[in-house]
């Protein structure tokens, strides 16, 4: 999950794990280095990563998608009304 949030964003991600797996990627989500720790085993991850954010169209746009659906959602729920108060006036 870390690592589409990464992409989502449009940046390079460092994800640490107590008892899972750590991760370098690049803000595309390409996997540059990983370990794991599972198990009880310790890891030590070395890599490198780009600093510099590709910003994707979520990150730049924000949450239209959400707002736009809530919107529609508004509007369908109001003009359902009206319709059922206008086929019952009859």
């Amino acid at each position: 999950m870390a690592l589409l949030r990464g992409v989502e964003n449009g940046f390079s991600l460092v994800r640490t794990a107590r008892q899972g797996r750590l991760l370098v990627s690049d803000a595309l989500g390409h996997v540059l280095s990983k370990a794991s720790t599972s198990g009880g085993n310790k890891a030590i991850l070395i890599g490198t990563i780009p600093a510099s954010p590709l910003g994707s169209f979520y990150a730049k746009t924000g949450n239209w998608f959400g707002l736009v659906n809530l919107l529609l959602g508004a509007y369908l729920l109001w003009r359902t009304k009206v319709i059922r108060k206008s086929a019952t006036a009859f």
